[in-house]
């Protein structure tokens, strides 16, 4: 759903999707986000959309990995010269 706090992030970009995923850290600790993707980028926002987090430009996303286990919601975002991201989304990993 396209709300205010997301529009503000977006700017001029087309809206696609957006979902509550858990990111993990470096350490494997889990911190909620919602994932916007948008015709250019995809973002990660913080508390209830207010921060950004991060975006990248689809064109730097090399793969996606994930898994076949038929409980797992996890995957796994690589991408060019900056870090993988690793996230599960239970609802919407299809």
């Amino acid at each position: 759903e396209l709300t205010p706090a997301i529009k503000q992030h977006i700017n001029s970009e087309v809206f696609l999707f957006s979902c509550k995923i858990v990111k993990y850290n470096q350490y494997g600790w889990r911190n909620n986000r919602t994932f916007v993707i948008t015709q250019e980028s995809f973002c990660l926002l913080k508390d209830k959309c207010a921060n950004l987090r991060r975006r990248v430009p689809i064109t730097l996303v090399e793969a996606m990995t994930m898994s076949y286990h038929h409980e797992s919601s996890e995957m796994i975002i690589h991408i060019r010269e900056e870090p993988d991201m690793r996230i599960a989304s239970p609802g919407f990993r299809k």
